[in-house]
């Protein structure tokens, strides 16, 4: 059964779970103890009330979190978020029901953590380190509102863990411990849900369905519903029902943690968020124990360690037998352990060969990435029947992968990036399982794509970028149904695009093959996309104006191809374009005024074509990081705002176009006036030197006249007077 809200909330929902409400200020401490349980035995869902936060200071953070969504993307993008998972996150940036979810949610965040300053040591560990802040000029106050929300919070967090444990018949300060929530990974997280209209039928959500990882998690919310949970995640339908908005609340859920701490016995329950055409804004406040924290079944729970239904692990889910920090060779005996689920040894300094699997048959997630691994992927890894997620990436792997592995049935998630991995891809790759992800880029893998990857209708996202792989593209692969991110680029593949992409495709970038034919035309192919790159192909024919038609389309580079026509007119709705990368085709006509009317544009390049007309000078308007214009027949005069030696050569090889700066490198402007002026030299010249002239070929005369006269004057002194 799926529930949705209507467009605009024309009508309320009416299928509502009725959670239990615990005050935190009740001194009949075994009332919330029996209350709270029967909530994580229920469905892991609880309203905690009179926690200690005014309603006055809550409306300030919701305030504060406006004003920050309310800020121009290109501002919010300056704050992105960084590899410690701190800032602002997009629209679309996530994905968390691949199954179900055609696209990423419909809501933009901002992640703020635990403020650790880069050079404290403890920085080095995964979510720790320092914060991603807005300028204080920009936002007064937001830093100072959102650490005091962190803190205050935090206790709170507290003290709905002291209750939890007294649920388990704990200690009551079991939590308090500083392995737990002494020092916890606690990370805030601002929500601002876009006037969207969710549609589960159509793969459409503000956020998909998910459980979260950690110990528990408040949530804050407006007075817009959204929140939808189930109880049971195996039930066929799946039944999902509202929680309502309670003023001054917070809603309370477990996660898996807590339910493997619990020995299965709490539950960490599945929800979502459905749009229903207004903007939503949520606050929530992520808990998990510190880095160190060791995660094993509670004493309390298990008579002995054989009863426990889960293996030992630590906060972040490395099981007990492997511990950070390893380097050196990885012992042999690690596989020998039959009861084996997971190992995650990421991020150490670990070298020498993978060990040969031997009796941990039941592994499912083996995540040794980013070590000094050498020699080949293990052949016996075909046995693990179990796998879903296999992390090898950014080692020193060579030889090819083992053929077996394309028939494991469960494996999801395969990442083998940056290897010296070589050899073609197993046949039957995406034949047997439900792979939702592949990323083997910055290889040497050769031959073709197999057939089989384009049966993969599960598949989310493919990267086989910086290879030598070549011949066509499977067909099936253009069209996978929940593609979002496809990287064939620095290949030589051939063939035709096909006639259509799939719908849910945000990111293509199949640059530098030998791609030929026609760009697909039609919304079908380009509704979603927000990056496509097909520089450096064969590919011919007009550039489709439906590109040009998406608020939310960022780049798009076609350089080094063999396009014709002009540059779509209808631009101004591309809104969110950042790069226009045209150069070194043929395409003619005029270049669209209304470019300059895209404010976030800052990389245009349509050089070594065949341009023509006046000169846009709307882009005088725009802050370009970069332009270049050259090698077409543009006319008219560059306006004053690009007279600096950044664009120096920007406007090459355009006869028709002038400047008032000699640093442009083009003619100078009023060419009429400076002719005027050379003329009127060459005329002064002229007359200096006729005037020279005339007078060298009179002063013989003169000066004989001169001479006469002397002679004449002398002859009269000696009274011999004589007349010439």
């Amino acid at each position: 059964m799926e529930n949705q809200i209507t467009p605009n909330g024309s009508e309320a929902p009416t299928n509502f779970s009725a959670l239990n409400c615990i005050d935190i200020s009740n001194p009949d401490i075994h009332h919330s103890v029996s209350l709270l349980k029967q909530a994580c035995l229920d469905c892991g869902f609880f309203y905690v009330v009179n926690h200690g936060l005014s309603q006055e200071f809550m409306d300030e953070v919701f305030a504060q979190s406006k004003r920050l969504f309310d800020l121009p993307l290109s501002e919010k993008m300056k704050l992105l978020r960084n590899h410690k998972n701190r800032g602002y996150t997009p629209v679309l940036d996530e994905i968390l029901d691949i199954e179900n979810q055609v696209h990423g949610d419909y809501k933009e965040g901002y992640y703020i953590g635990v403020e650790v300053a880069e050079d404290d040591p403890e920085a080095e560990k995964p979510f720790y380190g320092p914060n991603v802040w807005p300028k204080q000029d920009q936002l007064p106050g937001w830093r100072e509102t959102m650490e005091r929300f962190h803190r205050e919070a935090l206790e709170v967090a507290r003290a709905v863990a002291r209750i939890i444990a007294l649920a388990l018949c704990l200690d009551e300060n079991f939590f308090d411990k500083p392995e737990m929530l002494g020092e916890p990974i606690a990370t805030l997280r601002l929500l601002h849900y876009e006037g969207q209209t969710s549609d589960p039928s159509k793969g459409l959500f503000g956020a998909g369905a998910h459980s979260d990882f950690g110990l528990i998690t408040l949530l804050a919310t407006d007075d817009i519903v959204g929140l939808q949970i189930c109880k049971d995640k195996d039930a066929k339908p799946q039944v999902w029902e509202y929680v309502a908005p309670l003023k001054g609340a917070f809603i309370v859920n477990l996660g898996d943690m807590l339910e493997r701490w619990s020995n299965c016995i709490f539950k960490s329950t599945l929800h979502r968020v459905l749009g229903n055409g207004q903007d939503r804004y949520s606050i929530a406040y992520f808990v998990d124990p510190s880095y160190e924290c060791l995660v094993e079944c509670l004493p309390t729970l298990v008579a002995n360690v054989r009863t426990s239904r889960v293996a030992r692990i630590n906060s972040m889910g490395i099981p007990l037998t492997c511990k950070n920090g390893w380097h050196g060779k990885i012992p042999d005996s690690l596989f020998t352990l039959k009861n084996l689920s997971q190992v995650m040894l990421f991020k150490n300094r670990l070298t020498g060969e993978i060990p040969q699997v031997v009796e941990a048959l039941n592994l499912t997630v083996i995540d040794l990435s980013e070590n000094d691994l050498t020699g080949k992927i293990p052949k016996d890894f075909e046995k693990l029947t179990n796998l879903t997620y296999l992390a090898l990436f950014s080692n020193q792997l060579s030889g090819s992968i083992p053929e077996g592995i394309g028939r494991l049935p469960a494996l999801v998630d395969s990442k083998l990036w940056d290897n010296n991995l070589s050899g073609a891809f197993p046949p039957d790759l995406g034949n047997y399982s439900d792979l939702r992800e592949f990323q083997a880029y910055g290889n040497h893998f050769s031959g073709e794509l197999p057939e089989s990857i384009g049966n993969c209708n599960s598949l989310f996202s493919f990267s086989v970028a910086n290879n030598r792989l070549s011949g066509e593209v499977p067909s099936g692969l253009w069209t996978s149904l929940k593609l979002t991110l496809l990287m064939l680029n620095n290949n030589s593949f051939t063939g035709e695009l096909p006639e259509k992409f799939t719908l849910s495709l945000l990111l293509l970038n199949i640059s530098n093959n030998r791609f030929s034919g026609n760009i697909p035309t039609g919304e079908s192919s380009w509704r979603n996309i927000v990056i496509f790159d097909a520089g450096n192909n064969l590919l011919t024919g007009t550039i489709p104006h439906e590109l040009f038609t998406l608020s939310h389309f960022i780049e798009l580079s076609l350089s080094g191809n063999q396009l014709t026509g002009d540059l779509p007119s209808d631009v101004e709705s591309c809104m969110s374009l950042h790069t226009l990368n045209v150069s070194r085709n043929r395409l003619t006509g005029q270049v669209p005024e209304k470019l300059g009317l895209l404010p976030f544009l800052a990389y245009l390049d349509l050089s070594e074509n065949k341009f023509s007309g006046q000169f846009p000078t709307q882009l005088g308007l725009l802050a370009l990081l970069f332009l270049n214009l050259s090698s077409n027949n543009f006319t008219g005069t560059i306006p004053r705002e690009f007279e600096n030696v950044v664009y120096s050569k920007s406007f090459l090889n355009n006869p028709g176009l002038c400047g008032s700066n000699t640093v442009l490198n083009i003619k100078p402007c009023n060419p009429k006036s400076q002719d005027h002026k050379r003329l009127s030299a060459l005329c002064l010249a002229m007359i200096i030197s006729a005037s020279i002239a005339v007078l060298l070929l009179t002063m013989p005369s003169v000066f004989f006249v001169i001479i006469r006269r002397n002679i004449g004057k002398s002859d009269v002194t000696k009274g011999k007077k004589k007349w010439i």
